[in-house]
Order: C-alpha cells, then structure tokens, then sequence
C-alpha cells in the first residue's frame, strides 16, 4: 500500500482510497515534529480500522513509529462474540492510552459541566470532520449518499442548481454528526461502547440486510425525487453499497446518478457537468408534470 518517497515521507499507492491517503498524510505530520528532528513519543495515534486500506495504513505508520500506533480492528457484524472483542480491544486501548500519559487516568477534575455536556449533545453540534447541512432538508429533494465528505460543497452544487436536498447520509454527515455528539460519555464500559458502534448501520460496512433495511427507511422518510451516490474511488465499503443504493432506488422509481468524487470534495468541470445534466432532466420532468395538470384543469373546465 505504502512505499517511502525520497523526502523519506510515506505515500500511498495509486490505487488506494483518497480518504486513507489523506489519514496517512494526517497520520505522519501528527506523529513528526519540525520534519524529521524533534520526535515527541508522547504522540500517538489510534487507527479505527473497519476496512483493509485503514488496516494497511495503521500497519505503515507502526512501522515507522514503533510503539506509538494503535490498531483498533472493528468488526462488521453487532453479534456478541464480535462485540466481546471490539470491547476487549477498546480495554486494551484504555490501558495503552493510559500507560503513555498515566496522569490521564484520573479524570474526575476533568469531568464535564452540565452546561458542557448539554453543548456537546445538541443536535446542531458537529463533531471534527463532520459537515452541516447548508440548508434544513426537506421531503421531496435529491437524497445524496456517500463515503466521507470532506464538506458540504456537493450539496451546496445541487442547491444551487434550483433543486433542494431531502436528506444525505455519509459518514461524516449531519446525521452521523448527532450520533456522535456526547459519545463515549464518562461511565461508559468498553462492552457498552463496543455494543453501541456495532448497533450503527450507518457504515455501509455493515450487514448488508440491515444496511439495505436503514437505507430504504432514510428514502422513504425523505421522500426523495431522486438519489445521488458519491462513492470513493478504491474504497471497498463503497462497492457494498453501490448496488444497494441502486437496486432501492430503481425500486422506488426514481432516477439515480452514481458520481465518483474524490476528497478533498471537488467540484470539477466533468463532474460539474454531469450533475448539472442530471438535475436538469429532473427539473424539466417537474415542469412537465405541471404543464400535465395544467391540461388536465383545461380538459375539466371544458366539460
């Protein structure tokens, strides 16, 4: 997956998911201080490895950074055998966390406020790398699903093109976002937090009938006019949820577009394109639709 460029650096294959390449890239300048001289080895960095690319780049950086790299291997299915290891794992965390700063284990006086708590567990609040919708959604929009989203700037393009967003559902979504304000909570035991990822579906790492079953309810409550898939190129998770999303849009009957953005998000001219063509076809069969009715009121007048 890795090799070493001759800065010494490690980069990515060509073939790796652009999201991991950028992990890999955060990875190394939060364990390098000032280039290549002033290690700090109180810096460590914990990989949440639920794929094969992030388990790769955890095995790169504990290479380079013996000792200060922490693999944490999730499982895709919420059974309790998987959930009695990811707590094992997560207790092993705790330990490793604590062995390299042992001040940490006493967190009574870092215990947060009501007033604290009551910030972090508010729906509008968005965790770091989580983005905000740029405008409430509303029924009867386009419905986006996507890998990671480095912001908002997809939704913002449909929006802009006279269409609004009925829903979106990535994993650094508004709706993820909600789900992690306030978790982890002190009191929690590493069971408890194991049991609560495992529970999410909104990973398309997970089982794929319920998956299917959490995709299918969020396309019904958003009654969407029309689906938009954003998938990662390289990323495996993606390919679970490809033919999925398409298959359940197919069967509610409305159109579907499958982009290949990168992220960073960026809106290039092609992909520009392509998604002005779609929402376009989108708008001109709304206008249609209501030039149909129009006739329809013509044709009842007249009798």
């Amino acid at each position: 997956m890795t090799a070493a460029s001759p800065s010494g650096a490690l980069i990515a294959h060509t073939s790796t998911c652009p999201y991991v390449t950028t992990l890999l890239a955060a990875g190394e300048r939060a364990l390098e201080r000032d280039g290549w001289t002033d290690r700090d080895p109180s810096d460590c960095v914990v990989v949440p490895a639920g794929c094969d690319a992030m388990r790769r780049l955890g095995d790169a950086l504990a290479a380079r950074y013996p000792g200060r790299v922490f693999t944490l291997f999730v499982p895709r299915t919420p059974d309790p055998a998987s959930a009695r290891s990811l707590a094992g794992d997560l207790g092993r965390l705790e330990t490793w966390l604590a062995e390299r700063a042992p001040e940490a284990r006493d967190m009574e006086g870092s215990r947060p406020s009501e007033s604290e708590t009551a910030v972090s567990t508010a729906a509008e609040a968005c965790p770091p790398d989580t983005f905000a919708y740029p405008n409430p959604p509303h029924p009867g929009g386009v419905f986006v699903v996507a890998g990671p989203l480095s912001d908002d700037g997809l939704l913002r393009s449909i929006e802009g093109l006279g269409l609004h967003i009925s829903g979106v559902e990535s994993c650094s979504g508004p709706e993820r976002a909600r789900a992690m304000a306030g978790f982890g909570a002190f009191g929690m035991d590493p069971h408890q937090v194991a049991t609560h990822i495992l529970q999410s579906v909104s990973c398309p790492r997970s089982s794929a009938p319920a998956r299917r079953e959490f995709l299918n309810r969020r396309l019904a409550e958003s009654e969407a006019i029309a689906v938009v898939y954003a998938r990662l190129p390289f990323c495996d998770p993606s390919a679970y949820d490809t033919l999925t999303v398409e298959r359940l849009a197919t069967e509610r009957g409305v159109p579907y577009l499958e982009l290949e953005a990168g992220f960073p998000f960026e809106l290039t001219g092609p992909l520009r394109v392509r998604i002005e063509a779609f929402l376009e076809t989108l708008l001109l069969d709304a206008e249609l639709s209501d030039l149909n009715e129009l006739d329809d009121l013509d044709d009842l007048v007249d009798v």
